[in-house]
């Protein structure tokens, strides 16, 4: 079959001259996702004045994200983004993005996974604890700074109090913010912005400085059970190649990255969800009594905690990555159509997540769903598919699981009467603006 053009993929409504559909995405994106599948399987948008290509079908997407409609790489973010990361694994692309999976993977074995859950689990339950009751409260604020400290100590055990920790931990939330504005803007846009870019620059030489300071003091050390000490350690057994200094600060990087953000939304709708649901909340309650009782939170109380993992598989479901942008590595195939070397193909797990054709009734929260067989697991892309899954992502499920024991165990939780969230786009996973929330102790 001879491929099609790009004259016949149809246009998303809504755009405006020069800035395109950025304005239906700068805020909350989902309406202008949603319409899309009903628009075609391709649909054109536009992110300022150029075109990209939105894939609205699962089977589409797994072409490009396996490789079957041709190569893609993410040069034009890694473009962007190159004072702070220039050489992570989620910006490299072919041989370059393979070796760096094999020489980041011991990070995420089992045996680590269990370590750096002793050192979460005694974070979460210490937050639980220091949370005040009766006082109405920023909750995404909280769960924001829980996250930064428990990613810290599990990237640095050994250097929790060291000065480069307090620079990490004062530019880095800055620096990720800018990280989806300067991906999203066209490089001339991106030039006009002349003094965030020069804070851009000065934040990410710190921040980075901080970083190789932390390394230097490790290198000759023992390894101290953290993530550091793993990419220190590791020699890659096909290759012998090692972890230089700026790959290491660069991987480091993008551990934070990926943490700070979408962990702190997700375990953020977690408990918005949760609240709504009276009946999943007390199963919740009921499950942890059973398991856990009394006492702490334990990292062995994971795999017993099935409910609880209904409940956060459901909120990754709802609350997926809104984009993920590739870029065409020559003319690439998708579906019947023949894309042009150096395009940009978007889609959004979130808006596939969302559609009725693949989970009955999906607008709606149902942890049940994982039991009862309406939920397709073979749909669900929270994290990725192919060499673009994410490599954290059981710590992730193993992080937000035992933050929300701590924090169930211990507090019943209300929103106030009337809220209603403003979700934003200001990382790959929307966030709420603000969660305000009243803890009242649990009543066993």
């Amino acid at each position: 079959m001879t491929p099609a053009g790009l004259s016949g993929i149809p246009t998303a409504p809504g755009r405006l001259p020069l800035i395109g559909h950025a304005h239906m995405v700068t805020g909350d994106p989902r309406d202008l996702l949603l319409r899309a599948p009903e628009i075609g399987p391709i649909v054109r948008v536009y992110l300022g004045p150029r075109a990209s290509y939105l894939l609205t079908t699962p089977e589409l997407i797994r072409d490009v994200s396996l490789g079957r409609a041709g190569s893609f790489h993410r040069e034009p973010m890694r473009e962007a983004i190159h004072e702070l990361v220039s050489g992570a694994t989620n910006v490299l692309s072919g041989p370059e993005h393979d070796l760096r999976r094999r020489l980041i993977a011991p990070v995420f074995r089992q045996r680590r996974l269990g370590e750096y859950g002793l050192t979460v689990a005694a974070i979460a339950d210490d937050w639980s604890s220091s949370l005040v009751s009766g006082v109405q409260s920023d909750l995404r604020s909280s769960v924001h700074q829980l996250v930064m400290r428990t990613m810290l100590a599990t990237l640095f055990r050994a250097r929790s109090d060291a000065e480069e920790i307090d620079v990490i931990r004062e530019r880095t939330p800055w620096l990720l913010s800018e990280v989806i504005i300067r991906g999203a803007l066209p490089k001339a846009a991106r030039q006009l912005r002349v003094l965030a870019n020069r804070r851009f620059t000065t934040h990410s030489r710190q921040v980075r400085a901080a970083l190789r300071s932390l390394i230097e003091q490790r290198r000759h050390e023992p390894d101290e059970g953290d993530m550091l000490s793993a990419l220190l350690h590791h020699v890659d057994e096909e290759t012998g190649a090692r972890l230089s200094d700026d790959d290491l600060v660069d991987e480091l990087l993008l551990s934070l990255a990926a943490s700070i953000g979408s962990q702190t939304s997700i375990f953020s709708w977690l408990v918005y969800e949760t609240s709504r649901a009276p009946e999943v909340a007390a199963k919740i309650r009921d499950e942890l009594d059973a398991v856990i009782g009394s006492r702490p939170v334990e990292v062995g109380d994971v795999a017993a905690l099935g409910y609880l993992r209904n409940v956060l598989t459901e909120t990754l479901r709802l609350w997926a990555p809104w984009i993920s942008i590739l870029t065409a590595d020559g003319p690439v195939q998708i579906g019947a159509v023949e894309i042009p070397d150096g395009t940009n193909i978007l889609f959004s797990p979130l808006m596939v997540h969302l559609q009725d054709r693949f989970f009955p009734n999906a607008a709606a929260f149902d942890p049940d769903r994982w039991d009862s067989g309406s939920g397709d697991r073979d749909v669900m892309m929270a994290f990725g598919l192919g060499q673009r899954h994410c490599p954290g992502s059981q710590f992730a499920l193993l992080s937000i699981t035992l933050q929300a024991a701590a924090l169930f165990s211990r507090w019943d939780i209300q929103l106030p009467n009337g809220f209603q969230v403003k979700p934003q786009a200001k990382d790959f996973v929307l966030s709420p603006a603000s969660l305000p929330v009243v803890f009242s102790p649990r009543r066993r």
